[in-house]
């Protein structure tokens, strides 16, 4: 966190540029020097869900309980969320150790103060997705205008 040397490469999808980022600096890259042997992480995106929302994408995204979420229980013991059962008087259902499954009711778990309120992030991705298309409406009517 206090040093070190962070780059990545990533291909913009509205330009179909490749773009390398070197911590504070970006400069363009030809496709040849993205997609090589020495790549070594790789992320992929399906074709099918390219114009899909992300709430279309990923359903659960800014639920408050979600499978795999980390728990801690009032009890001291950690475990993970594998479904929750809304409506359910013990709606935690959750696996520890061994394949040790617990049910366990909102009373029983402690809260997490570092689960994130996505709310505010996704009505500020909302409002600049919506101005991006507003300004990309104006310059449309614009450049019409000038024909």
């Amino acid at each position: 966190m206090t040093g070190g040397h962070y780059t990545a490469t990533v291909k913009n999808e509205r330009t179909q540029e490749w773009l390398y980022y070197d911590d504070s600096s970006v400069k363009s890259y030809a496709e040849s020097d993205v997609v090589n042997r020495s790549a070594y992480i790789l992320f992929y995106r399906r074709k099918d869900l390219v114009n899909k929302p992300m709430s279309a994408v990923v359903p659960r995204l800014n639920k408050s309980f979600f499978p795999g979420m980390p728990v801690k229980m009032k009890d001291g013991r950690h475990c993970y969320l594998r479904e929750y059962r809304e409506g359910h008087a013990a709606p935690f259902l959750l696996g520890h150790g061994d394949g040790e499954v617990i049910e366990a009711s909102l009373a029983e778990i402690e809260a997490d103060p570092d689960t994130d309120d996505l709310s505010e992030i996704n009505s500020m991705l909302k409002t600049s997705k919506k101005k991006e298309k507003e300004l990309l409406k104006t310059a449309e009517e614009e450049e019409k205008s000038q024909q």
